[in-house]
This record gives structure tokens, sequence and C-alpha cells, in this order.
């Protein structure tokens, strides 16, 4: 298996309007389309699981870079009309970034975590 870089952990949350059949047909659409997409763009390894009211996807993918990254958003939210928000995660395989994307209603924002060395980490206080 080839080196994996990155490791993407998405968190897809229904509207509590949606009926029942259409939760279903909605996830059933999500699904179809997120999974060509994240291959589409290097992804690897996708897997969804529902969860009632929301769904998780994992996904894994070769680079660790914030231009697939916004790919990746560019891509993903306009599926996300106004009855579908979504947090998406991108964690470095080192631990060195954490690429968090909040998106709702098309749009996407994006939030950089770097995360400090250990002893760098212990000797002051961050949050």
């Amino acid at each position: 298996m080839a080196l994996m870089h990155s490791e993407m952990f998405a968190n897809f949350v229904y509207d509590q309007t949606l009926t029942y059949n259409e939760l279903l047909e909605r996830e059933a659409e999500l699904v179809e389309t997120m999974q060509t997409t994240f291959e589409d763009v290097g992804g690897a390894h996708v897997e969804f699981a529902p969860t009632g009211d929301a769904l998780n996807v994992q996904c894994l993918f070769a680079e660790h870079d914030e231009g697939l990254f916004h790919a990746v958003c560019d891509a993903v939210s306009p599926m996300l009309r106004g009855d579908v928000e979504g947090r998406i995660l991108f964690v470095d395989r080192n631990l060195g970034t954490l690429h968090l994307y909040l998106l709702a209603d098309g749009v996407w924002r994006e939030g950089v975590l770097r995360v400090p060395g250990a002893r760098e980490g212990l000797g002051r206080c961050w949050t």
C-alpha cells in the first residue's frame, strides 16, 4: 500500500426538517457523489458510516496539502444545501497540522492548528 500522509474525517449533519425518506434519498445522493469526488482528487479507502441523522466519512490521501483540501471543499460545498451542513478535518500523519473546514449553504471556511512538538508544547500553555 502506498504511504498515505493525510487522513480525512468528515461529519455531515442532516436538518431535522427532513423526513425519513428525504434523509435516505439525500444520504444516497451524498454517498454516491462524494465517493466519486474523493476518488477523483486522489482519495483512497473511502468509508461511509451513516448514524441516522448524520453521515461520517473517513478517507486517506497520499499528500497533506492545503490545495488538495481546498479542492475537496470546493467540490463538496455545493452538495450541502440548506438541509445538510458539514465539518471536515484533515490530520497530518506526522501530527504537524490539523486543517478543519466548516461547510454549509454552498460555502466553506478554514481553520488551521499547527501542533507543536512535545517539548515545545509542554513548555507553554496552548489551546
